[in-house]
């Protein structure tokens, strides 16, 4: 019997895209290969160019270790248990992937 956790999902962007600020917390991302346009919040904006520019596909754990130095957050209990969810809707507009 195997009784290990499963592996993290590893995410990577699957779509490149231009963004297009839209508002304070808003951000348009024109996705180049769909022709799809989406409002996407500003933070989910920073995470698809965050993930962008890593050369490896991260788990979320990564992710928040990356990140929770350059943005500005007191709780990152509520980083962690909210970015799962953003990469998730961010998933299921095939702009980010897990591996």
């Amino acid at each position: 019997m195997n009784t290990s956790a499963p592996a993290a999902k590893k995410w990577h962007v699957v779509s490149k895209g231009y963004f297009y600020e839209c508002g304070e917390s808003t951000v348009i991302y024109f996705d180049r290969a769909s022709g799809d346009t989406h409002l996407i919040s500003d933070f989910a904006a920073y995470l698809v160019q965050r993930l962008d520019r890593e050369s490896k596909p991260l788990d979320t754990t990564e992710i928040v270790e990356l990140i929770r130095h350059e943005i500005e957050t007191d709780n990152l209990q509520e980083l962690s248990s909210t970015l799962p969810g953003i990469l998730q809707e961010l998933n299921n507009l095939d702009i980010v992937a897990p591996t």
